[in-house]
């Protein structure tokens, strides 16, 4: 029976509540907004599935994570499609998508729903895959995405799943073997946030601006890819458009405030299950001077044979950069080691499970970079820019 005397052991996918034959499992939400495992020990019949699935279990026996940044990947690319301007970074998810799709399979991913609850869906087109690309920065809802999975690969049908590097693991311990046809895809990733404060932060938008909100994009690239903005679409037909520095749950999510227990020793950001990871990479002047425009680029880790091979049937697609493995991890908080729990965070988590206005507590507890620190920051930028651009007419 599955049980975690510590949060910080959960990391919420809820794939023992998936294998339970008996449904004695339910994911119930703590003060916090996150969701961890509740178990009807009188309707337990001892069959210890939910501890088999348990992605964190499962890499402490070592059973899954044979892919290891420490033992590095096989290969690592820049990379950028002519989709990356409604994508995060590089836009390289939609080609991996309808590469499968073309094969008659079927693609896994997160997105919002019509209440912005963020949630793991299928796709079988093009256009449902759409409000799959782009980051979102609040954990998703994986519902019965595994089984729907597991059905598809008994059928034979390929599947492309992408998402966090411990849903990623979660989906390799519920299966319990490998297929395949099912490519495993995840993303660099520092920390999730719970639905609960998107939620509540959304309603003190709308507070605010007297109309519900609609669209949320977290990573709006009109000023450019490393000035990102978030913008929120109001039912009214207003834009909020905020700089990453300006928007309280953007800081709080940054700062490292807000993020799940388990995000801040999870053992999946070094250790992955997947067959590619895909990431922003930042530090792009440096390993790919040629992607080096502020429209975004990609960094690609190559894990296995099989995510090779699903790369180059999308490489007339893209540009792909080969680079050394340091090079995409360099500059990646989410391809790094364990994250310090911030001192204010247990004092903010007390607010929120008390307080329902976030308005009236929640910058107390996120830091605003200075008018001087911006320019500086700024001033910065632009002279790396020049220095790329001569860097690249001297060869």
């Amino acid at each position: 029976m599955i049980q975690f005397e510590n949060p910080s052991d959960c990391c919420g996918c809820a794939s023992c509540e998936a294998v339970c034959p008996v449904g004695c499992i339910v994911m119930v939400k703590d003060g916090e907004g996150f969701s961890y495992p509740k178990v009807t020990t009188d309707k337990c019949i001892g069959c210890h599935r939910c501890e088999k699935v348990c992605p964190v279990l499962s890499i402490r026996k070592q059973e899954i994570g044979t892919a290891s940044l420490e033992n590095a990947p096989s290969k690592a690319y820049a990379a950028r499609s002519g989709q990356c301007s409604g994508s995060s970074s590089g836009g390289i998810f939609p080609h991996l998508a309808e590469t499968v799709i073309r094969k008659g399979g079927v693609v896994y991913g997160a997105a919002f729903n019509s209440d912005l609850r963020l949630w793991h869906c299928e796709a079988t087109t093009m256009e449902q895959v759409m409000p799959m690309r782009g980051s979102k920065y609040v954990q998703s809802d994986l519902l019965d995405t595994f089984n729907e999975i597991r059905s598809h690969l008994e059928a034979s049908r390929p599947v492309l799943f992408t998402g966090t590097p411990c849903q990623s693991a979660a989906l390799e311990a519920f299966l319990g073997k490998d297929y395949e046809l099912l490519y495993n895809v995840d993303c660099a990733c520092h920390g999730v946030p719970s639905p609960e404060l998107l939620e509540r932060y959304l309603q003190s938008i709308a507070k605010k601006y007297s109309s519900g909100v609609k669209e949320v994009d977290f990573r709006d690239k009109s000023h450019g890819w490393r000035h990102y903005r978030v913008v929120y679409t109001l039912e009214n037909g207003r834009i909020i458009s905020r700089s990453k520095d300006d928007d309280d749950y953007m800081l709080l999510f940054l700062q490292n405030v807000s993020l799940r227990p388990s995000c801040y020793c999870c053992p999946f950001r070094k250790k992955h299950c997947s067959d590619l990871t895909l990431s922003d990479l930042w530090n792009v002047s440096k390993a790919s001077p040629a992607l080096d425009d502020d429209w975004g680029a990609s960094g690609i880790l190559v894990h296995s044979e099989k995510g090779k091979s699903l790369l180059e049937e999308c490489r007339q697609e893209m540009f792909l950069d080969e680079i050394p493995v340091g090079l995409a991890v360099e500059q990646n908080g989410g391809l790094g080691g364990d994250i310090p729990v911030p001192a204010q965070r247990e004092a903010f988590m007390k607010e929120f499970i008390l307080k329902r206005d976030l308005d009236s507590f929640v910058r107390n507890y996120v830091r605003r970079p200075s008018a001087l620190s911006k320019t500086i920051a700024w001033m910065k930028r632009c002279a790396a820019k020049v220095y790329s651009k001569m860097d690249r007419n001297v060869k």
